[in-house]
């Protein structure tokens, strides 16, 4: 059990799958960790419980909290659209007797952390010539699709949350329309995150099965009724073990990539939209996503 006699800050990333809880001290820059632990989310009735759990093992003076959330915080109170989950701020500042008390959206959260990041945490897709202050877009695949942006005001970025992952799925090719029918006949609203996300992975899994395009074979399922479905398939994919499940994460990465320039255009400024639709212009006879990505 590790004790710690300093003031604290308790912060928080609680998603529908994962919840991790962490205790920070204040830095020169950024927030120095202490200590951090990640629990199932779907093992615990509640967010007290799990934070509960952690203080006992991790005892110390907190003198502030943080929780960023995987949903939209409206008066004080957040239920999470993919957790069975109430978050009220009232009440857990009641309940613990913290001094301050702060609840925001996970991707604001996420957000908040980009201008601190240094160049060996980041990694580039593509490379490009980023506009100084311009806007800059935030998408984090997982349980579900988060999305938050940030604006430059009054000398700092401002981070904005969204549910932009709710947005309709707007399929461009006749596969994606296929795909966008087969999801309609189970689910009366078919979202961006139904298909660019952990579980949109394993729903594309299930069309291209349900639809006699791949054979299953018998070890994969049997592993999708034993373990994690999300996994095993990105796992098989990533190891081109089996055909269906690199065909899977390809339409999720082909998905996420029409999803990412949507979120471009819809940011950026005019100098950098004119620098995209040129660059649409010159590669109109090229395929646009050529593999993952």
């Amino acid at each position: 059990m590790a004790a710690f006699k300093e003031q604290l800050i308790l912060a928080g990333d609680i998603g529908g799958t994962k919840t991790t809880l962490g205790l920070f001290t204040r830095g020169a820059r950024r927030p120095v960790q202490k200590v951090s632990e990640t629990f199932e989310s779907r093992e615990s009735p509640n967010l007290e419980t799990v934070i509960k759990r952690f203080l006992a093992v991790h005892p110390a003076p907190v003198v502030a909290a943080c929780f960023g959330i995987a949903g939209p915080i409206i008066n004080g109170v957040c239920r999470l659209p993919n957790l069975d989950w109430e978050i009220s701020a009232g009440r857990l500042k009641k309940r613990f007797r913290w001094p301050r008390l702060h609840l925001i959206n996970d991707l604001a959260a996420t957000a908040l952390a980009i201008p601190l990041l240094q160049k060996r945490e980041l990694f580039t897709l593509h490379p490009g010539k980023a506009q100084k202050q311009g806007a800059i877009a935030l998408l984090a695949p997982g349980t579900g699709l988060g999305q938050s942006f940030l604006v430059y005001h009054g000398g700092n970025y401002v981070p904005v949350p969204s549910e932009g992952g709710h947005v309709d799925f707007a399929p461009v090719t006749p596969a994606q329309i296929e795909l966008w029918q087969y999801l309609h006949q189970t689910m009366c609203h078919v979202s961006i995150e139904r298909v660019g996300s952990g579980p949109g992975l394993y729903n594309i899994y299930n069309f291209l099965k349900d639809t006699k395009k791949f054979e299953e074979a018998e070890w994969l399922n049997k592993c999708l009724q034993e373990l994690d479905p999300v996994r095993i398939i990105a796992e098989a994919a990533l190891l081109k073990k089996d055909p269906i499940c690199e065909t899977a994460l390809d339409i999720v990465d082909t998905s996420l990539a029409i999803t990412r320039e949507g979120r471009t255009v819809y940011f950026c400024s005019a100098q950098c939209r004119d620098e995209y639709f040129h660059r649409e212009q010159q590669s109109a006879k090229t395929p646009h996503y050529a593999g993952r990505g």
